[in-house]
C-alpha cells in the first residue's frame, strides 16, 4: 500500500470508510492514516494535549486541522499515544491472541466471550 498522506479532498471523498493506506497496526490490523495538512507544529500541539490527558480536545484539534472524520481522528489518537486502556491484555483463553485490554469480556479476534480475570478498578472520589 502507498504511504502517501491523505489530502483534505481525499478525506471528503472517502466518507465513512476506514483508511486503506498508512502504517499498518499489527495489533488491530488497521491502517493508521497520515495527513497532508498535519504540520509538525499542529502535531506537536495535539501530542501535548494527549500528554496532558486531553484526548477529546486532541481529536477535535486533529479534525479541525486535517478535515478528517471522527472515526479517523479517534483511530489516529489511539495509536499515537499509548493509553493504558489500549495496551494489549492477556491471551484469549479460546484462541490465544492478545485481548484488547486486561478487562476485556470478549476477544476481538475470535469472538469468544468470558469473564475477565482482572476485576475492574474502583475510583475514589475526592
Amino acid at each position: 500500500m502507498s504511504a502517501r498522506p491523505y489530502t483534505r479532498e481525499e478525506l471528503r471523498a472517502v466518507g465513512d470508510s476506514m483508511p486503506s493506506r498508512g502504517k499498518l497496526c499489527s495489533r488491530c490490523e488497521r491502517f493508521i492514516p497520515e495527513f497532508a495538512e498535519l504540520t509538525p507544529e499542529a502535531e506537536a500541539r495535539i501530542r501535548e494535549l494527549l500528554r496532558n490527558q486531553r484526548p477529546v480536545t486532541a481529536v477535535q484539534e486533529l479534525r479541525a486541522v486535517t478535515g478528517c472524520s471522527l472515526a479517523w481522528a479517534k483511530l489516529w489518537v489511539e495509536h499515537v499515544y499509548p493509553w493504558p486502556a489500549t495496551r494489549p491484555g492477556p491471551p484469549c483463553p479460546s484462541c490465544g491472541q492478545p485481548l484488547a485490554t486486561a478487562r476485556a469480556k470478549m476477544c476481538i479476534k475470535c469472538g469468544a466471550r468470558f469473564t475477565p480475570a482482572v476485576p475492574p478498578q474502583t475510583r475514589s472520589v475526592e
